[in-house]
């Protein structure tokens, strides 16, 4: 989940960028400025203590004819998950779970009570945790990759919860930073390494106390940057990414998908249209793509992706839809200059914002308008924002004065909104 918690790996393909992003979008300078800049770092190493059960078994993964399979048919069991910089996950309008980030570390917290109380589900060492870094398929499951300093090292680690409150640690296939991660159940789940050796995907069918080798430069372009990782059900998944300028003859960099139908072990691209409202930005930049989401679906047929587009003030997020299954892919909408931020429980309903404004895009159009809601309060600065459905949401905001990060709640469609952290 990378551009996240973890530096980039050495030959400067994956972004590992997501803490430097995030200090950007803090501070006030668009992400998209930091995004190619890569961090090395020395490999990482397993902890000690952790050894994961990997198999490199060539033969077809097989999936037991009854197992758990998210999104099979008909409506999605959880509500549609976060996306972008957003530092938890709710998996209902009352729980959820938030990072909270102090000076040298901070802590997964967890409520069930839509944030009236709170309760530590997780100690982090180093505290600038996102979305990427989780998936949470139900109310009683979930992941976290989390890090932790080791000298001149951040070791990765996995941690598995079976009870709100009951958390254990997993093992991860690689001493590497994990640049997507993602289950479908409490067993089934798959995780993205991008290395100088090229991309390599694990599956798993137990938790994360085993892993298997299902996927190593499978149909991956080798120039492709890749991040994030999202599965439907145990044998179809997107990982997101794009192509930089120039990889091939006089191309323009081009937000991307790629897309598995056999459980990870073959994978092949979607190249997502860039929206003419956003083109400007694409050829006036250096910095053409700088983040992309990967989908999740509101039910078995439709789903959106988003990609941040351009650079500096010219930065626009485009958001993308699919109507059968994931198999093709339009542009539905291009938020606002200098939103940064968007999430959608429905489709073709999308909340954004620029500055403290909170805003309202409805309908599938390039010129899709924006309608203001309300701001958030003390006029911070809209940073991350996940609803769970039309009418609960929860958002982060930031203040230019107090130089701090709160985190707000609405249940009325984000008319009005309650400080929870």
């Amino acid at each position: 989940m990378t551009r996240r918690t973890t530096p980039s790996k050495s030959n400067g393909r994956r972004s590992g960028s997501w803490l430097l992003m995030m200090i950007a979008l803090v501070i006030g300078v668009p992400a998209a400025i930091l995004a190619e800049i890569a961090i090395h770092s020395s490999q990482l190493t397993q902890h000690q203590n952790q050894r994961a059960v990997v198999s490199e078994a060539a033969s077809p993964v097989r999936f037991p004819a009854n197992v758990s399979v998210r999104n099979s048919a008909g409506p999605v069991p959880r509500p549609a998950g976060p996306n972008g910089f957003f530092p938890g996950w709710w998996v209902s309008q009352d729980a959820g779970y938030m990072v909270q980030s102090d000076g040298s570390g901070g802590r997964l917290l967890t409520t069930q009570d839509g944030g009236k109380s709170w309760t530590t589900a997780i100690p982090l060492t180093y505290g600038h945790t996102f979305q990427r870094d989780m998936s949470f398929p139900d109310q009683t499951h979930g992941f976290v990759v989390s890090v932790s300093p080791e000298g001149q090292r951040l070791v990765p680690h996995l941690w598995a919860s079976y009870a709100p409150a009951k958390w254990q640690q997993r093992v991860l296939p690689a001493s590497e930073a994990v640049d997507g991660i993602d289950f479908i159940d409490g067993s089934t789940g798959f995780v993205l390494f991008n290395s100088i050796d090229g991309p390599r995907v694990y599956s798993t069918s137990d938790g994360g106390q085993s892993w298997m080798l299902v996927a190593q430069k499978n149909g991956f372009v080798a120039q492709d940057h890749l991040e994030g990782m999202r599965f439907l059900n145990a044998r179809t998944g997107w990982i997101g990414g794009w192509r930089p300028v120039g990889a091939t003859q006089g191309s323009a960099a081009s937000p991307l998908l790629y897309m598995t139908e056999d459980g990870g072990q073959t994978w092949h691209v979607q190249i997502l249209p860039v929206a003419f409202s956003a083109a400007s930005s694409v050829q006036s930049s250096r910095q053409r793509v700088s983040y992309i989401d990967p989908p999740h679906f509101y039910n078995d047929r439709e789903g959106v992706a988003a990609a941040t587009i351009g650079s500096k003030q010219e930065a626009r997020i485009t958001t993308y839809r699919t109507h059968d299954g994931g198999h093709s892919w339009q542009t539905a909408q291009v938020l606002p200059q200098g939103a940064e931020a968007w999430s959608s429980a429905q489709p073709d309903v999308t909340w954004t914002g620029a500055g403290s404004q909170v805003q309202l895009a409805r309908g599938a159009s390039e010129a899709t308008s924006s309608v203001p809601v309300s701001n958030l309060p003390e006029q911070r600065r809209l940073l991350a924002v996940q609803f769970v459905d039309a009418s609960v949401g929860v958002a982060q905001g930031y203040s230019d004065q107090t130089k701090d990060v709160r985190t707000y709640r609405t249940t009325d469609g984000g008319r009005s909104w309650t400080r929870i952290l």
